[in-house]
């Protein structure tokens, strides 16, 4: 899944939490040059988790407080983490730093596995892509609105952001 060079932890993140070097873990095999040809290489330092590579666009189009901006950097950073113990990489007692409320995090998973279940492929990949400035901050935006219908996934961050997780999954079902 990764390509995890083998390195000693940074003298500028000391403890128990190396920097790594890594890519997505949604592609495939020979995706790190395609990756590499995307973008710039990311070392997550799990201290501090994606937030610090979020692109200013990102935070522009959601605001720099915004709940869903920091749902996403729960959400990529414990899929990090995850996929680091999965390697036996680092403790399966860590814990990835949480930025935002778990119930935020458990509604935007919810999401990823609706959209999922409805056909989306990259659903986590988009996010990724967005935060970090690879892509425009409207890609999520755009599969959720092909898959539930015009304007959904404005309405869905509007109930997100306001808390209302259960409302805002209620709008997630398909229209045609």
């Amino acid at each position: 899944m990764f390509d995890i060079p083998n390195s000693e932890p940074s003298s500028l993140a000391p403890g128990p939490f190396p920097k790594l070097f890594l890519k997505p873990p949604s592609l495939p095999a020979d995706g790190w040059l395609n990756y590499r040809a995307m973008g710039r290489h990311i070392s997550i330092d799990l201290r501090e988790g994606y937030w610090p590579h979020f692109a200013p666009e990102f935070f522009a189009r959601y605001g720099d407080d915004s709940l869903f901006v920091r749902a996403v950097a729960d959400c990529l950073t414990a899929r990090h983490v995850n996929i680091l113990i999965k390697a036996q990489r680092i403790s399966p007692n860590t814990q990835p730093r949480r930025r935002g409320l778990p119930s935020a995090k458990e509604s935007l998973d919810a999401l990823f596995s609706k959209m999922r279940s409805d056909g989306a492929v990259d659903d986590v990949l988009h996010v990724l892509r967005e935060s970090t400035g690879v892509k425009s901050p409207c890609v999520l935006e755009g599969e959720v609105d092909s898959l539930y219908g015009p304007g959904t996934f404005d309405r869905w961050l509007n109930h997100f952001e306001r808390r209302e997780f259960a409302t805002a999954a209620s709008l997630l079902h398909r229209t045609f």
